[in-house]
């Protein structure tokens, strides 16, 4: 199994962020990597996901919903043609830290017989740049007052 992450500290409340993370329809207008998400926020549903880093491919997957925790986790797993060729787990985890400051975490865990060639191809370093990009966006967002 392979496991990337990124996290940032956040200058607002876990409800701010939360709010942020769940408002699909804003995501073109803010989100680098995550260009569109449809679909509803629910467990077990599934979402079109489109994603466009700055770097690497470009492509559209269909995440299952795993975790729904307003304020503080949402997770969902994919998995590429085959089930045991390539699949993953991503989660977005908020931490409070104090009332108005959070910690946001962003994580993906890769298994399957494709997993390695992650780490050979040099695309779990895209794949690190892409969720530093997108919590820098985040907390640019997050920190803006509300209606800016």
């Amino acid at each position: 199994m392979k496991v990337v992450y990124s996290r940032i500290e956040i200058n607002a409340s876990p409800e701010r962020v939360w709010e942020v993370l769940t408002d699909l329809p804003a995501f073109p207008r803010w989100n680098p990597l995550l260009r569109a998400v449809r679909g509803e926020l629910k467990m077990r549903e599934r979402l079109e996901v489109r994603l466009a880093p700055a770097t690497g491919p470009r492509i559209i997957f269909q995440p299952t919903i795993l975790n729904v925790e307003p304020n503080r986790e949402l997770r969902w797993h994919s998995h590429l043609l085959l089930p045991g060729l390539l699949a993953s787990e991503h989660t977005f985890a908020i931490r409070r830290l104090e009332a108005d400051r959070v910690q946001f975490i962003q994580s993906e865990a890769f298994a399957g017989l494709l997993a390695p060639v992650l780490s050979i191809t040099g695309l779990l370093r895209q794949i690190v740049r892409g969720f530093d990009q997108m919590n820098q966006a985040l907390k640019a967002r997050a920190e803006q007052p509300k209606g800016e």
